[in-house]
């Protein structure tokens, strides 16, 4: 997930602790314990990116793919921030001579634990994956629903534009709410309905936020929050009982992978849920019919109301183990790459994950495999292969 949603996120946790948890007039300074819990919750929120400091470090490529959503993205790496961030507020409260009470550490305690698991939460919606149950069990797990980028999050923060306390904050929250409608009806990726749908439910929060009590504009925002989420799964659960844009659960974009024969063979396709509401042809995004760096084979054919297919690749199953002991930077792709594929060209072999793939050009997760197994400085992550199924010799 990025960032931003990240932080909102954050920013709700802490408001929502602040106004639930009791506080005692003994204790931190209301308007200190609610500056304190928005601030900490915003950062624990985004804590667990902090590995982008190891992947930004190491240089290549490789190192972020393989290493980035590592370690501070597991229950252990939680655990271990949560006692150092308590740590450091409890030195920090000591040095400014403040008095808390048992309620209010109590306070600090939930708005960070809660922040850093609704993080690994939040990163487990989409098609990226995480692997929190490391070293007891390091498998990916996949939520397949929520779009990376999704303005239906930020907009269920609005009811924060009546609660910030700070002008500062209320203003970059409403260059936010901008953003989210200008992507809802400036951009090809989300239909008219949907845009309008955005608006509406801005509007519904943005008035509960105005008029109804701090606890129940939150309770709205969270619960829209919550029902937001629940829709992208249900489409994302019909999406693979029938064989994802931002802000419309109704369209999505799959790769249906299969090993047939001595082939392995991924074809990629556009797909309505409701073609009833909304037909295939009507999704607006056209991301699939973009040049790839993968050699893909166009799929002629005229399609139906619900499925549009756009293309394949295929590659001999015995091409991949090949190119596996050949490269050590093939080996560690691997343990990130979902649709991984391999191709060569004037000489050389290059290997990307084709979920990414929206370019001609090598781009965020395709590489050129240079350095021969054995070679690597990159330290192999101790993540399953996502695609095993591939690594062995076909038939």
């Amino acid at each position: 997930m990025d960032n931003l949603t990240h932080t909102l996120a954050g920013v709700l946790i802490g408001e929502t602790v602040s106004r639930f948890a009791p506080a005692a007039p003994s204790g931190l300074a209301p308007r200190q314990r609610r500056g304190l819990l928005v601030v900490l919750s915003a950062v624990c929120s985004n804590l667990p990116d902090a590995d982008v400091a190891y992947t930004t470090a190491a240089g290549t490529k490789l190192a972020y793919l393989s290493q980035h959503r590592g370690y501070t993205h597991t229950i252990v790496g939680v655990l271990l921030a949560a006692a150092l961030v308590i740590l450091a507020v409890e030195l920090f409260m000591h040095w400014r001579r403040l008095q808390p009470t048992r309620g209010d550490r109590q306070a600090i305690v939930a708005a960070v634990v809660i922040s850093l698991v609704i993080h690994l939460a939040l990163d487990f919606t989409n098609s990226y994956g995480v692997h929190p149950f490391w070293p007891v069990r390091n498998h990916w797990v996949y939520g397949d629903a929520v779009f990376i980028i999704e303005p239906l999050l930020w907009t269920c923060a609005a009811p924060l534009l009546f609660l910030l306390r700070t002008l500062l904050a209320r203003l970059l929250l409403a260059v936010v709410l901008v953003a989210a409608l200008g992507l809802s009806f400036g951009t090809q990726w989300i239909i008219p309905a949907s845009g309008v749908a955005l608006a509406v439910l801005m509007g519904a929060l943005l008035y509960a936020g105005w008029k109804a009590p701090p606890r129940a504009a939150l309770a709205c925002a969270t619960g829209a929050w919550l029902a937001v989420t629940a829709a992208f799964f249900f489409g994302s659960d019909s999406a693979a009982r029938r064989v994802a844009m931002p802000s419309n659960p109704l369209c999505w974009n799959v790769i249906a992978i299969t090993l047939e024969a001595d082939r392995y063979v991924m074809r990629r396709a556009a797909l309505a849920t409701a073609p009833q509401l909304l037909a295939v042809r009507d999704c607006p995004d056209r991301t699939l019919d973009a040049p790839t760096s993968a050699p893909m084979r166009r799929l002629a054919g005229p399609g139906s109301a619900a499925v549009r297919w756009i293309d394949e690749y295929q590659v001999s199953r015995a091409g991949f183990p090949r190119v596996l002991q050949a490269y050590c930077e093939a080996a560690i792709l691997m343990r990130f790459a979902r649709a991984p594929w391999i191709a060569s060209s004037n000489g050389r072999w290059v290997m990307g994950d084709l979920r990414y793939d929206r370019e001609p050009e090598l781009g965020f997760a395709e590489m050129e495999l240079t350095q021969r197994s054995g070679a690597c400085a990159s330290a192999t992550p101790p993540w399953i292969e996502p695609r095993r199924d591939v690594m062995a010799p076909g038939p």
